[in-house]
């Protein structure tokens, strides 16, 4: 087993990622969709502070994205499709057939919980009228919502249907899902046979691996958690299991650094520059490959992180929305920042370097200028700086 450095192993995580060089994966529509197979997923969140974290995530890759680009992949390509993976997600359509126990575990596992009256008329509707939203359904006579999370029975339903795979999001119309049914989705050369459960297993370490670049057996099986919700398997055991194989198999490559067990794909070490890219300045989504598993994220670039829009404001250390900061290979400090585009302004709320980081001047006109730039990509002419650390970064 090769023995690596720690800076090696991460360097080797954000080559394949895409993180190391500008545009590792080309430009244009088709660099999107090769960054998505390559990373296996991009997670979809809700919250707009910034970009989403899709656009967010595939704009740091794809020098040129824009949000047509992944929109032309789902609806007009079918080369991306929605489904959940470590959260709802976009994902490669080549790889359907690998969703598909996650979907047949949904649909035992909440049968009981399916009006299937109205399951029934939600299908019909769709499929005489065509695609449609959750606002095409009204709730019915004397109804009331309790909060935002009380969903009307249709939109529950919708949402039912789409877990199950009997619909599928067809594309969306602002952030809003368009559902059709998934027979009018998929195109008609699209494998949908069941993987076998030994298949499955694979294929969820495998993507881990592509997507990470470099992970422990702890990493896979943490990113593979939530498919627990769905399918009623041993899943740590069967993930162990086949990680054991695939080294056997030569498919994955053990690799050891900062005394744990990596694992990489076969060649990807080999692959590695000899030399370090210039460095860039990163913000990085808090949903990003490179830091959302927070122990890998330590192990290899110790660095502590925690989103803290879920921590109570009195808590909170960095701010409600922080970016981790990536400075070539490494992760220098966090950003707290909010886009407020009726005004076209940049709140700039916080800046906070890691205490051992050299603020020089090269690294001050990396940061102003990566500032004004992820500025300018969420429609702002003007950054106003609120806060910094340390106090002559204002």
């Amino acid at each position: 087993m090769r023995e690596i450095s720690i800076p090696e192993a991460r360097r080797l995580g954000l080559h394949r990622q895409g993180l190391l060089k500008t545009a590792s994966f080309g430009r244009g529509k088709n660099a999107v969709a090769r960054a998505i197979k390559q990373l296996g997923y991009v997670q979809i969140d809700t919250i707009s502070v910034l970009d989403r974290a899709h656009h967010h995530v595939l704009k740091t890759r794809v020098p040129n994205y824009t949000e047509q680009m992944l929109d032309q992949l789902v609806r007009r390509d079918k080369r991306v499709f929605e489904y959940w993976s470590h959260a709802a997600a976009y994902l490669p359509l080549d790889e359907y057939r690998f969703y598909l126990p996650m979907m047949e575990g949904f649909r035992h596992s909440r049968e009981a919980d399916l009006d299937t009256k109205l399951a029934a008329e939600v299908i019909d509707r769709i499929r005489s009228e065509g695609p449609l939203q959750s606002k095409d359904f009204k709730p019915p006579e004397g109804h009331t919502s309790g909060g935002w999370w009380e969903w009307k029975p249709a939109k529950e339903t919708l949402e039912h249907l789409f877990l199950s795979g009997q619909l599928m999001i067809a594309h969306r119309e602002g952030f809003q899902k368009v559902f059709n049914l998934t027979e009018n989705v998929l195109p008609g050369d699209i494998d949908i046979s069941t993987p076998s459960l030994d298949e499955w297993y694979r294929f969820l370490v495998l993507r881990v691996v592509r997507g990470y670049g470099i992970a422990t057996a702890a990493n896979i099986t943490t990113a593979c958690r939530t498919v627990a919700q769905f399918v009623k398997q041993p899943l740590r055991a069967g993930l162990l299991a086949s990680i054991k194989h695939l080294v056997a198999e030569g498919q994955l490559e053990p690799l050891r650094s900062g005394g744990q067990t990596w694992y990489t794909l076969p060649g990807a070490l080999d692959e590695l520059p000899s030399r370090l890219p210039p460095k860039e300045i990163r913000f990085l989504s808090p949903f990003d490959h490179a830091v959302i598993d927070r122990k890998r994220t330590s192990d290899l670039f110790d660095f502590e992180y925690q989103i803290e829009c879920y921590v109570p404001e009195a808590k909170r250390r960095y701010g409600y929305y922080c970016l981790p900061i990536l400075w070539g290979d490494e992760l220098i400090g966090r950003m707290d920042a909010k886009a407020v585009r009726a005004t076209g302004t940049f709140e700039l709320r916080g800046l906070f370097l890691e205490p051992q980081v050299k603020l020089d001047e090269r690294l001050e006109a990396a940061l102003s200028g990566g500032i004004r730039g992820l500025a300018e990509a969420n429609g702002c002419e003007v950054v106003e700086v609120v806060g910094a650390v340390p106090e002559r970064l204002k």
